[in-house]
């Protein structure tokens, strides 16, 4: 883990010298400014993780620097140091510099260092979330990503599905598609203008109460594999027909068969 860095800001070289004393033993690096303007030239060149910024300073107070630290440096967790421990003060300095600890001074020694122990898991904890929100909006990115795929495959799928339907429409012999169960699950236009006999087929009728006992047998021995002649010559409503049933299958899954009816010249 990389060296934290605590940032002191006072008008006063011996509170700083004094500071840098009790601190001089602890796991992190101290660096000082003498204003809040020099507070703020030190930020804009070295990660800082706690600032601790006495209040009343010359040209810009400590709640002045602070706030301005909060707004470019959200993730610096800000200490307010004073000796003027009035209302007002605390007060003001909790509203606009979002300060996380007021320290009075003079100080409690064991104060200060828990105080920036504090402040640095509270660091550590602020780092932890903006990674987190950070990997959550890749993740969500690359979802979103993987979602559009998606969309486009099922778009191309059912544009492709939609054609395949108008290709068995439209083509000029009878087809009825067959469950592995026997029921119709496909009825095309070629078979109520060849066959107006069959016009009542519903989709989800079992293939036994819509066809004759002879169509019934000759799918049944499709789906079966009984029969291995895949064209019967039938007599379907008087007329003599081609009946071609073709079994359909997923490897060894059976998914049901096609019945194509085709007159004879």
């Amino acid at each position: 883990m990389n060296q934290k860095t605590i940032l002191c800001v006072d008008d006063e070289i011996n509170v700083l010298r004094s500071l840098k004393r009790l601190l001089r033993n602890e796991d992190y690096q101290l660096i000082t400014a003498n204003s809040g303007t020099e507070g703020l030239a030190v930020l804009a060149e070295q990660q800082v993780s706690v600032v601790i910024s006495d209040q009343r300073m010359p040209e810009m107070t400590g709640t002045e620097f602070l706030s301005q630290v909060k707004e470019k440096y959200p993730e610096c967790v800000r200490v307010v140091l004073s000796g003027y421990a009035d209302a007002a003060t605390i007060l003001d300095s909790i509203n606009k510099g979002a300060i996380y600890r007021f320290l009075t001074k003079p100080w409690n020694d064991e104060e200060i260092r828990i105080t920036i122990r504090q402040c640095l898991r509270q660091h550590e904890l602020l780092e932890e979330n903006r990674n987190l929100t950070q990997e959550i909006k890749l993740q969500n990115a690359e979802l979103s990503k993987l979602n559009q795929r998606l969309e486009d495959l099922v778009g191309k799928s059912t544009q492709s599905l939609h054609f395949s339907q108008e290709v068995l429409a439209s083509i000029p012999i009878p087809v009825i598609g067959i469950s592995a169960e026997g029921i119709i699950v496909l009825v095309n236009e070629a078979v109520d203008q060849m066959f107006p006999e069959l016009r009542d087929i519903h989709l989800g009728s079992d293939i036994k109460d819509a066809f004759s006992n002879e169509i019934y047998v000759t799918v049944s021995d499709c789906l079966s594999g009984t029969k291995p002649v895949e064209t019967d010559s039938l007599d379907v409503f008087g007329r003599q027909v081609l009946a071609h049933c073709k079994r359909l299958t997923n490897g060894e899954e059976l998914r049901g068969c096609v019945l194509a009816l085709e007159e004879k010249p």
